[in-house]
C-alpha cells in the first residue's frame, strides 16, 4: 500500500474516533421515569465510513504527449574512395615485321646484275642468287610464277637456280616463311643479254693520191655476241669471232682513193635475239 493510501486510511479511520466519542457525550441524562421534563434529543447522525469526503488529494496525470519534432535524417555523404590505380597493361614487344635484307644475283661478270650474257664461256645454264632475311625463318623460292621452286631454312642463304637463254626473261620470288607477321617477298626479273655493239671504229685510209688502193682495218668491240661480220659497201667481207678486234683492227680489205667514200658495216653473228649492226662511212 503507498503512502498515500495509509494516510487516507488513517484519516478515515480518525473521523470514526473522533465520531464515536461524539456520540458518547451527547447521550441524554437518563430521566426519571413520569418525568415530563426530560428533554427530547434528536439522535446525531452517526458518519460512516462511506460518507466521509474523500480527502485524498485527486492526483490528475495529464499527459502531455507532444510529438518529438520529426528530424529528417541528415544525408551523410559517403566519401567517393579514390580510384584505385590500375596498373597500366604491360605491352607485348611487337615483333619485327619479316623483312628481306637482300635478295640479289651475285658473280655476274662485269655486266649489269639483271642481265645474264648466254654467250659468255663462263656460263653454264645458272644464275647464282644469295639472299638475307630478318623476322622470319626461312624462305621460299618460286622461278616464273607462283609454283614454289624450293623452300630453304635460316636468314640467310644463296643458290645456284637455271636460267634459260631461249627466253627473253625470267623472274624469281623470294617469300618469307615463318615469324609472327605477314610473309615479305620480293621479285627480280633477269634478262638475257640482247647482242649490241659497244664500239666501232675505221683505221683509214690513206690516200697519198686518188688512184691508189689503201688497207683499211676496223676494229670493234661488242656484247651478248659471240662475233661480227664486216661488210664494205654493202658486200659481205670477212666473219670474225670474239667479242673485241685485236688492237691493230681487223683487215676491213682496200679503200679505193678514186671513191669520195666508202661503207663499213659490222653484224653481230651469235647470241640470243636480234643481231645489233653499226655502219660508219669513211672518207680520205
Amino acid at each position: 500500500m503507498g503512502a498515500i493510501a495509509r494516510r487516507r486510511w488513517a484519516l478515515v479511520l480518525g473521523l470514526a474516533l473522533l465520531a464515536a466519542a461524539c456520540d458518547s457525550a451527547t447521550q441524554p441524562t437518563p430521566t426519571p421515569a413520569g418525568s415530563s421534563l426530560a428533554p427530547t434529543v434528536s439522535p446525531t447522525s452517526v458518519v460512516s465510513p462511506s460518507d466521509t469526503p474523500d480527502l485524498r488529494p485527486t492526483l490528475t496525470a495529464t499527459a502531455s504527449l507532444t510529438a518529438a519534432p520529426t528530424v529528417a535524417p541528415t544525408a551523410t555523404a559517403t566519401p567517393t574512395p579514390p580510384p584505385t590505380p590500375t596498373a597500366a597493361p604491360t605491352a607485348e614487344p611487337t615483333p619485327a615485321p619479316a623483312t628481306i635484307l637482300r635478295f640479289r644475283r651475285e658473280q655476274h661478270g662485269s655486266g649489269p646484275r639483271n642481265v645474264v650474257d648466254c654467250t659468255d664461256d663462263a656460263f653454264a645454264g645458272t644464275i647464282h642468287l644469295v639472299w638475307r632475311i630478318s623476322g622470319a625463318t626461312g624462305v621460299t623460292l618460286a622461278i616464273d610464277g607462283p609454283g614454289i621452286y624450293d623452300s630453304y631454312s635460316g636468314i640467310s642463304g644463296e643458290i645456284d637456280v637455271p636460267f634459260a637463254c631461249e627466253e627473253e626473261q625470267h623472274t624469281y620470288t623470294l617469300t618469307t616463311t615463318g615469324g609472327d607477321g605477314p610473309p615479305a617477298s620480293e621479285t627480280r626479273t633477269i634478262s638475257r643479254g640482247e647482242p649490241e655493239v659497244i664500239d666501232m671504229a675505221v683505221i683509214g685510209p690513206n690516200c697519198p693520191n686518188t688512184t691508189d688502193f689503201v688497207p683499211v682495218s676496223v676494229t670493234w668491240e661488242i656484247a651478248y655476241a659471240t662475233g661480227v661480220e664486216v661488210w664494205v659497201d654493202g658486200v659481205l667481207y670477212a666473219p670474225y669471232s670474239g667479242k673485241q678486234s685485236p688492237v691493230e683492227g681487223s683487215d676491213a680489205g682496200t679503200y679505193d682513193c678514186n671513191q669520195p667514200s666508202q661503207e663499213y658495216m659490222i653484224v653481230t653473228t651469235g647470241g640470243f635475239g636480234p643481231p645489233a649492226t653499226l655502219t660508219l662511212t669513211a672518207i680520205p
